[in-house]
């Protein structure tokens, strides 16, 4: 059986003679690839870079693009290694934290403020 709806991922699978039917939809919280792009355009034009995440509709594993800014048609999976073309994502956000040009002020008993 397969399923028709657009917002579930699904495998089939063979278990002991029997059909059956895993889903691994994408997380709560996952955009679509157009809402995720606009997202992450915003993010970086922030001065901030992001990773893609998405979950694997194969094995359900959680994975994160190996690329910084680019959100790719297809990626493999890290854990079965199967190569998939998600429709939702995460983001994960980074952000260079660089020292300060000026020396940070320090309290009176000489631990930093």
């Amino acid at each position: 059986m397969i399923l028709k709806n657009p917002d579930t991922m699904t495998i089939h699978t063979g278990m002991k003679g029997w059909c059956s039917t895993m889903v691994y939809p994408p997380r709560e919280g996952d955009l679509t690839r157009e809402a995720i792009r606009a997202m992450a355009n915003d993010v970086i034009a922030h001065g901030m870079d992001v990773w893609f995440k998405f979950t694997c509709p194969s094995c359900g594993f959680r994975c994160t693009a190996e690329t910084k800014n680019m959100l790719c048609d297809t990626y493999e999976c890290f854990e079965c290694k199967e190569t998939c073309t998600p429709q939702y994502f995460g983001l994960l956000v980074a952000v260079l934290l660089r020292p300060s040009p000026e020396p940070i002020p320090q309290s009176t008993n000489g631990d930093t403020a």
